[in-house]
């Protein structure tokens, strides 16, 4: 397939998983997590740290699981919402 098809394709698969009303709503999401954790490295790291090797905290590890499981589950319900600020 030639470059050209599989950026084509690509970009049909995109507008398939992420309708257009999402798509900028979700990058500005995503820049901002990205923009959180560069600034706070040290403390995700010690958070994670924590997480992991203390049992009393080791459940907050199933969270994303949990969350991703939650959006699965109504992403029908979800893709026919329009995000807007408020």
């Amino acid at each position: 397939m030639p470059p050209e098809g599989l950026v084509a394709a690509q970009s049909r698969l995109w507008a398939i998983v992420c309708p257009e009303a999402w798509r900028r709503p979700l990058a500005m999401l995503a820049a901002a997590w990205l923009a959180l954790i560069a600034l706070f490295l040290g403390d995700w790291h010690a958070m994670a740290a924590q997480w992991w090797d203390t049992s009393t905290y080791n459940h907050v590890l199933l969270v994303p699981a949990i969350l991703a499981w939650l959006v699965a589950l109504r992403r029908h319900e979800l893709a026919r919402l329009i995000p807007e600020g408020w």
